[in-house]
């Protein structure tokens, strides 16, 4: 079952300050139903797509302070932030979202 644009938490460290932050985007998921419970993927691409909209976009940058303030000239330090995990919301508890490779024809 897809769910298209569901809003996630993309919970990323920021490494010139070692902070993590948890930054809300939304992401086209799927669920796969199993014995043990639901479980939640969306594609690999799509989550970079989403990081690298993060890395580049100039308001989160700027209310994250994702750029140290360096007394350096110009170029600007580039940002260096990993992705440590994606959290979904789903019946009252968070659940983890795994980044997965495309398969086939999906």
């Amino acid at each position: 079952m897809k769910i298209r644009g569901k809003k996630v938490a993309f919970q990323i460290i920021d490494h010139w300050t070692n902070t993590m932050h948890m930054i809300e985007r939304p992401l086209n998921v799927s669920m796969k139903v199993e014995e043990k419970g639901v479980s939640f993927y969306a594609y690999q691409h799509k989550v970079d797509e989403v990081v690298e909209e993060i890395k580049t976009n100039p308001n989160v940058i700027e209310r994250f302070n994702l750029i140290p303030p360096f007394d350096i000239g110009p170029p600007p330090p580039e940002v260096d932030v990993s992705l440590l995990c994606i959290l979904i919301a789903w019946h009252d508890r968070v659940v983890g979202v795994e980044p997965v490779e495309r398969r086939g024809s999906e």
